[in-house]
């Protein structure tokens, strides 16, 4: 009779090693599948990561190269097309005014040596 008991202890102590080992092999198995999920989601957004950088300097240099195209030509030409006009406008605007003032004070002049 004890070494029945003891052979049933023994199936029981067996069993529960056996579903010990199943279930210890069960969580091993889904900790490991979650690890890698892990690591492939990382590997994703790092690669995402990459390429957005990657995109935003091609938008940064396409930008830079068409500020710097634009700017160019309109720097050289504007400061001697404002040279020139300054130029061209100032004696216009001076000579008119002096002309009209001196012709009456002539007039005045003349008028007085005719009165003597």
């Amino acid at each position: 009779m004890v070494e029945e008991k003891q052979a049933k202890i023994q199936a029981k102590v067996d069993g529960l090693s056996k579903d010990i080992a199943s279930s210890s092999a069960k969580k091993l198995q889904a900790e490991t599948e979650i690890r890698e999920k892990r690591i492939s989601d990382a590997l994703a957004a790092d690669a995402a990561v990459e390429e957005a950088a990657a995109a935003e300097l091609e938008a940064t240099k396409a930008a830079e190269a068409e500020k710097a195209a634009v700017e160019a030509p309109v720097v050289e030409e504007d400061p001697a097309e404002e040279v020139v006009a300054e130029a061209t406008e100032a004696p216009v605007v001076e000579e008119a005014p002096a002309v009209k003032e001196e012709a009456p004070a002539k007039e005045d002049s003349a008028e007085v040596k005719d009165k003597e």
